[in-house]
């Protein structure tokens, strides 16, 4: 019985430690649907999937300490045929705003890694 109460006491397999990594971001201004069947709109994000499955959820920083243009959270719902390693692609609604935006290094910080509709989670690699 106490065997089964120590097992009962361990952690679970569940990834709770952020990961944090830089990523080149830009923006994207094309309307449609992304590649997981939803309307494009504000706090999505296109990725890698071998880097970020869709689903995920990641919190955007700027890298200096001061709060940076973009910053928040955005879910990955999208992917691009160019979105490729540790970039990020941010829906904008306005393009003159995207173009404006350019390319920037920031930090994404993993609080979901893909879709667990069980709650289980997945321990993110470290790309």
């Amino acid at each position: 019985m106490a065997v089964l109460a120590a097992g009962c006491a361990r952690p679970t397999a569940r990834y709770d430690q952020t990961a944090a990594f830089e990523v080149s971001v830009t923006a994207y201004c094309l309307r449609g649907k992304t590649a997981s069947g939803l309307e494009v709109r504000n706090g999505i994000a296109a990725a890698d999937i071998g880097v970020l499955p869709i689903g995920s959820v990641i919190r955007l920083r700027g890298t200096g300490g001061e709060p940076a243009e973009r910053e928040g959270i955005y879910t990955v719902l999208d992917t691009g045929r160019l979105i490729r390693g540790r970039r990020i692609d941010l829906y904008v609604p306005d393009c003159a705003n995207a173009v404006q935006f350019g390319r920037r290094t920031m930090v994404a910080e993993v609080l979901r890694h893909g879709w667990a509709p069980d709650g289980k989670g997945t321990k993110p690699e470290r790309p």
